[in-house]
Formats: structure tokens, sequence, C-alpha cells
């Protein structure tokens, strides 16, 4: 039996304006780079949260972990209107441990000397102890003080925000605007840390005839993260460089600089000053001051959608979504103290250049009839390819400090790194429809058939769908004449089902892969880079949920109440291979298991101010959640997340939640 690694990276599906938006970090380095980051929130009218199986469902293959649909604000008819909105603000870190101070520390560490010589004379060796057995000592500053170091002090600070927004938006019957710029200036609370995006947005709608309307959303931005290793992004070295534990692990009776101003270093360690048993966490000063992580992205998106009346009911919509970034990432690591030591200085520059485009194209049918009954049905198509390129190269060996931080200054070796080229590709066609009797019985459903093209050809489709039911109790006579009717204003109750599917995958994991290069004063070599598994399909995952909805004073206050299962099938995960296959990390990704999520979901919201000019909305909410592996692969004995520092962060097991 082996142990194995966990590899579940499912994120919600992001919806903005109509359109999928891409997640997941686009950086190379500590300084994580989400898309998300790119969405200035001063220009989101509205965000939607699909949880139920019913309507994610819809959205197919990438909808396993929810929906966020987001909609952006549009001009409204009128004479043009300038807003201002702005804020400032400050953080801090609090709720940090109380840490001993450096007498406090002396006197441990000396203890857990004598106990451990008690144990056995040979714990600590001579050179590790004076002839008192201690191996801790004060260290003084030039003016005589002892040492006392707040570690908290060199690696936190107070860090300072300011966000700022102008928009203008207006128009005519036929022609409505809005344009924004904004400016946001985000410091962290780890040194080193910073947010800033500068974003312009503009969007058009113009009805062109009685039976044509057309609509532009245009997006521009620029956004540029920094951050040092701080040991607590997932799978990032939780070890000697992370600063989050460098600043509770370091002893406060060390100094982070000596007395001319020098950094206090021992080879890749903080200087040891007095102490007999030296250290093995960096200076977090020389990593903060010296090293450089960061991942800046210009991008610019387009959306173009025409709407067509063909008939009274039946009406046609094409939106086309032209997506193009640019990431800049930059990583130097310096040859002092930390990551880049071993290296004599480390320097990877990567860029990425990223087109992505989707067209969607949707015929939908709604009518009522007869005055009670009212019936909806779509039909569609969803196309959507991404073509990154990426290229870079890593220099060690810095010849010259002075131009460190920039990745054309002398180094010793040159190399290229990062060069690849990926493309994935989508293709969906849907069908939905629903129904209503006088805004009481509710009744839809939907199917979706999804392609991705990181599948092998034989498993790239699979068919997704979903349906629900739900009755307005609060609209029925018996209800509205009996005293309950009298105080609730609504009730409803509900249930759905559905069947989603996660193709969260590479773009070529179906295939075995091999790295060109060169070989001495050979041209080309080949390197065996992935073994590929032409087996593997769509992971599944089947939802149920009941619920009710109940509402009084006139729906002032609501309470939502739902409990949820989900069934997940043909988990893609990891599979470990024994070394001597020569397998690339000694693993396939494949189908191995199964699991489960269930639980209750409650909120309550509350209206105490709501008029034209102000509304005030409050919600509390409240989830338990249960969820077990069911499964795994018969030669996984259990799977370990793991930090890059390689300490083990989680374990998974059969009969065990996550």
């Amino acid at each position: 039996m082996l142990d194995g690694f966990i590899q579940i990276k499912v994120n919600p599906l992001v919806i903005v304006d109509g359109i999928p938006f891409p997640t997941g970090d686009l950086s190379a380095n500590s300084a994580t780079n989400n898309p998300l980051g790119d969405i200035n929130p001063a220009d989101i009218e509205s965000i939607d949260i699909l949880k139920d199986a019913a309507s994610t469902a819809l959205y197919g293959s990438r909808a396993a972990a929810g929906v966020l649909v987001i909609t952006t604000k549009k001009g409204k008819s009128g004479a043009a209107r300038l807003t201002y909105d702005g804020w400032a603000g400050v953080s801090d870190a609090v709720r940090l441990p109380d840490l001993l101070n450096a007498q406090q520390y002396i006197d441990s560490k000396n203890t857990a000397v004598a106990n451990a010589l008690a144990l056995n004379p040979n714990a600590v060796t001579a050179a590790q102890r004076d002839a008192t057995g201690k191996s801790f000592f004060p260290n003084f500053n030039a003016d005589g003080s002892i040492v006392d170091t707040k570690w908290y002090d060199e690696v936190y600070r107070s860090a300072y925000s300011q966000n700022h927004n102008v928009t203008v938006s207006g128009g005519t019957d036929k022609t409505t605007y809005y344009v924004s710029g904004g400016i946001s200036d985000q410091d962290g609370f780890l040194k080193a840390n910073s947010f800033k995006r500068y974003s312009g947005r503009a969007n058009l709608t113009h009805q062109a005839t009685d039976w044509l309307k057309l609509l532009v959303n245009m997006n521009f931005n620029n956004s540029l993260n920094a951050s040092p290793n701080s040991g607590s992004s997932a799978g990032s070295a939780f070890n000697s460089s992370g600063l989050g534990r460098i600043a509770t692990a370091l002893a406060p009776n060390l100094r982070p600089r000596n007395d001319d101003g020098s950094y206090s270093v021992t080879a890749n360690a903080t200087g040891n000053g007095n102490n007999l048993i030296a250290t093995t966490w960096s200076n977090p000063a020389v990593l903060i001051d010296k090293d450089v992580n960061s991942s800046e992205s210009t991008r610019f998106l387009t959306n173009l959608s025409a709407e067509i009346k063909i008939i009274e009911g039946l009406n046609f919509k094409t939106t086309y979504s032209w997506d193009r970034s640019n990431t800049e990432n930059i990583q130097f690591w310096n040859p002092i103290n930390g990551d880049g030591y071993a290296f004599i200085g480390y320097a990877y520059n990567n860029t990425a250049r990223r087109n992505n485009w989707n067209w969607i194209n949707t015929l939908s049918y709604n009518k009522t009839f007869a005055d009670a009954h009212n019936l909806n049905v779509t039909i569609g198509s969803d196309v959507q390819k991404t073509r990154t390129i990426n290229w870079g190269g890593v220099r060690q060996g810095l010849a010259d400090p002075t131009f460190f931080t920039n990745y054309q200054g002398t180094f010793t070796t040159n190399v290229a790194g990062g060069n690849n080229i990926n493309q994935i590709a989508f293709e969906a066609y849907l069908v939905s429809a629903s129904y209503n009797y006088k805004g009481r019985y509710f009744l839809s459903g939907n199917f979706r058939r999804d392609g991705n093209s990181g599948f092998d050809e034989a498993n790239q489709f699979g068919n997704f769908g979903g349906g629900s039911i739900g009755w307005e109790i609060g609209q029925e006579e018996f209800f509205k004449n009996s005293s309950i009717g009298a105080k609730v204003s609504s009730l409803r109750l509900r249930a759905s089902y559905g069947k989603v599917g996660n193709g969260n995958v590479g773009s070529y994991n179906a295939y075995t892969t091999y790295g060109s290069g060169l070989y001495g004063a050979l041209p080309l070599s080949w390197a065996f880079n992935q073994a590929g598994n032409k087996e593997l399909k769509w992971e599944t995952s089947k939802q149920t949920d009941v619920g009710l909805t109940v509402g009084v004073l006139e729906n002032r206050i609501t309470l939502e109440a739902d409990y949820f299962y989900k069934d997940i099938d043909n988990l893609i995960l990891n599979v470990p291979q024994a070394p001597s296959k020569g397998i690339p990390g000694n693993a396939i990704l494949s189908n191995v298991g199964s699991m489960y999520n269930k639980g209750f979901e409650f909120a309550l919201s509350g209206s105490p101010v709501r008029n034209d000019r102000f509304t005030w909305t409050t919600t509390l909410n409240f989830t338990t959640l249960k969820n077990e592996v069911v499964k795994l692969d018969p030669s996984i004995a259990q799977l370990t997340s793991t930090t890059g520092g390689l300490e083990t962060a989680s374990i998974t097991k059969e009969g065990y939640p996550i």
C-alpha cells in the first residue's frame, strides 16, 4: 500500500455579465495573482450565489463547486450623472500569540537543555554548551542594553489602504452608457506585501430598432501583486523562509542587524550571537529588504452582444467575448540569506500571454397563456478556447550585487525556464425549460452536454442535467385565509436534483508528454515529463436539495432553511506509482474515489429600513457540514497534502472526512 497526495482543486464557476470568467492563480511565485482581483467592486451591481442542484446543472462541467453570478452596472436613461466614492483604512495583524521575552526564552531553553542531558548525556554536544551546561545566553546592544527583539515588529506592520472610483452614466431612451475608472492601493500587514490596481470600464447599450438591441462591455485592468513567501499559501515552503512562521520561531535574544547596520547572519541563518546552539531560521530583515516576488497583469476584456426579437416571445441572443492578458512574474532571491543562498542569488522571470475567446448563442421562448401558465424554454450552445504561451528564464550565481533586482544583471548561469504552450477548449449544448402556474406551482428541468479537450477523445463529452419543483403555499387561498396566513407573508417549499461534472484537468493529462532541451553539445534531448491516462474521465457530482422559505412582515424578515446531500464519484486524484517505474512525480492522474458532503444551511435576513432612497439589509448564516471519503484506490492507504517544505498538512483516509 502506498501513500498518495491529494489533488482536489475545485473553484466555483464565476459568470460575469453572462460570460464564464477565469479563476486560478496566474502567478509563478509567492505573489498570488487571481484574475478575480481584476474586477473593481465598485462596478458590481449584484452578486448571486447558485448552490442548489437544478440551477448549477444548467452550467454543466465547471459548476461542481457552485456558481457565482456577477452583474456589472449599466447606464440608465437621463442626464449624465457623475459620482465619486472612495475610502481609506488601516489593518493590523490581531490575536497574535504572546511570546517569551529574551530572558524568559533563555531560561526556558536552558531548562530544556538540562532536561535533555538528564535523559541522555549525549543529547547536546560539548561544543553546544558551556561548563555549566548552558547553551543560550544574553546578547547586548552597543549601549549595553540586552537584545530583546520583537520579531513581530520586524515582520508585521500597520497596513494602509485607499480606494478611489469615478463614474459617469446616463443616456437616452435608446442608448445608455456607464463609464468608470478606479484606483486601488492596498498594503498587507505583512511587510513587502501589497496590491495595486488601475481599472477602467465602459458598458454601452443601444436599442437599434424595435427588434435589435446591441450591448458592448469593455474592461481594462492593470494590477500588481507583491508578496514575500509567507509560508501560508497551499503548497508553499512552510519552512525556514516562511515569514509567518519565522516571526513566532526566532529567538528573541537574537537581532536582525548588527550595531554597524549590517545584517546579522551566520551562513544561511540568523546570526547566533552568544548562543551555542545554532538557529536554522532565515533572517526576515534580509528577505523583506532584498527579495522580490511580484506578479503584474495587464488585461483587456470585451463582450459584444446582440439580442434579436424574432416574434413576440421568441428571442435570439449571441455574445462573443475576447479576453487577452499579459502577466509578468518576477522573482529574485538574494544571495545573503534565505532561499537564494544556496544558488548565490537566484532570478526567475516568466511572462505569460493568455488569449481566451467565448461564443455563446441562445434561443429563448417566453410566453404566458391564459394569464396563468408561464412557460420559458431556452436552447443554446457555448464554445470556449484558451491558449496560453509562457516563456522565461532562470539565472543563478550573482556576480554584481548592484543590479541584483534586475534580471539583466550579471549572473554566472542562464538557462530557460517555464517555457510552454497550453491550449484547452470547451464545447457545450444546452436546453432548459421552466413552467409555473399562477406563481404557485413551479417545475423546471435542464440538460447540458459538455465537452473538454483535456480528456481523451473517447471521454471528452459528459451529459449533465437537473430538475426542480416548488410550491408557493403562501399564494394559496386556503393559506391566505388561515390564521397563519395573516402573519406569514410567504411560504415556499422546494426540492431539486442535479448532476454536474468536474473537468478540472490540465490541457494534456490524457497524453504522455516529453520536454525538449539541450544536452551538452547535442542540439536536442527529450525528457519524460508526464505519464498520460487515456482512461481519465469526468468527475461527477450528484446533489439533492430540499428546503423552504418563510417571510413575515411583508417579507421584511425571511428565513431560508435547506438540507443538501452531494455524492461525488470518480474523484480526480493523483495516484502514486512505484519509483521504480520512472514516472515523473511518481503519480498518474486518475479517477480513483468517491465521497459525500451533507448538511443544513440556514439564512435569516432582515430589512429594518427599506424605501426608495435607502435600504438596510442584514443577513445571518449558519451551516452544518459533514463529509466523508467513501472510497479510494485500493493501492492507496491514505492521501497526504504537503507544503513546499514537505511538512504534512493533512491526511485523507477512507471512512474519514477530508
